[in-house]
């Protein structure tokens, strides 16, 4: 069987190459279906081979008593779109084969990447209505308001969408001069918790400051414009101070790192900027006094 599966990858043209207990095979380079004639592995001919000897040692890195090892290169970068596609028609065809009693397993940087994307994928619904509703429940209580809550947590996701798509348009399309790449899976799940936390905090400094002169004043407008004159100088020095951590990781020779320095940076930029000055002031004055409704039961 696993001189079948052998056969089959020579006849993929994603596989560039593979390395097994046959040796090195490659497809032809013209694209047709391989011509390779692959020698059935006999069990003996190993065992007849000193154990000292280095044929013996490099079979011994391939073959064990129940299991034979094969090392493909396929086409494309470990966590890319083309290397999950393949990753996963791989196992769909192995379904058969493991209805003969034959188990097949995945390893290496590609698949590990891609069994992380999965796994991240399955559990992000759950992670994202306890971010939601835990922060909701903190901020109706904290604002006494049913809209502000929604109205934060909007804001928030809206830097975060916006950092992500500046990642997919620089990195995966490949702009501002760099080559078009995989994003590494971890990154996504750094931003998101740090840009969420942080938009939040710069948040709730500017709500509870138009909160204090709104109960003060009566007047939702008159709010709007003190909060944030009051506030804005606080959240742009915090801002500042946290680009110039972030900007730097921007230009590193790693493509993790800049990756990173790159989401953080424009998601910062952009809440500190177009949402917290602009958006937000905005949305507020257009609400006027629907801002701090709440049922008076709630109350």
């Amino acid at each position: 069987m696993a001189h079948n599966k052998v056969r089959q990858l020579l006849q993929d043209s994603d596989v560039l190459s593979i390395v097994s207990p046959w040796g090195l095979l490659q497809p032809n380079k013209d694209g047709s279906q391989s011509q390779f004639q692959v020698p059935a592995l006999s069990r003996s001919s190993s065992t007849e081979v000193s154990k000292s000897h280095p044929i013996s040692t490099v079979l011994r890195s391939y073959v064990s008593d129940y299991s034979i090892r094969v090392v493909a290169t396929v086409r494309g970068e470990p966590g890319s779109d083309e290397v999950a596609g393949w990753l996963d028609r791989m196992r769909s065809d192995d379904q058969a084969l493991a209805m003969n009693g034959m188990t097949i397993r995945y390893g290496g940087e590609a698949a590990k990447q891609h069994e992380i994307m999965q796994e991240v994928t399955r559990q992000l619904p759950k992670v994202l209505v306890f971010v939601v509703v835990s922060n909701y429940v903190v901020l109706l209580a904290a604002f006494r308001s049913l809209l502000i809550p929604i109205k934060a947590i909007l804001m928030n996701l809206l830097s975060l969408a916006a950092s992500f798509g500046i990642l997919v348009w620089v990195f995966n399309e490949g702009h501002l001069g760099m080559e078009p790449s995989a994003i590494a899976i971890m990154i996504p799940v750094f931003i998101a918790g740090l840009v969420f936390g942080i938009s939040m905090d710069y948040g709730v400094f500017m709500l509870s400051r138009i909160r204090e002169i709104y109960i003060r004043t009566g007047d939702s407008d008159l709010a709007v414009q003190q909060g944030l004159a009051s506030t804005g100088t606080l959240i742009t020095s915090a801002a500042a101070i946290l680009l110039a951590v972030t900007m730097p990781f921007a230009f590193a020779e790693v493509t993790g790192v800049r990756q990173l320095g790159i989401g953080i940076t424009a998601a910062v930029f952009i809440d500190v900027t177009l949402i917290r000055l602009i958006l937000i002031p905005a949305l507020m004055k257009l609400m006027g006094r629907w801002n701090w409704w709440l049922p008076g039961q709630m109350k």
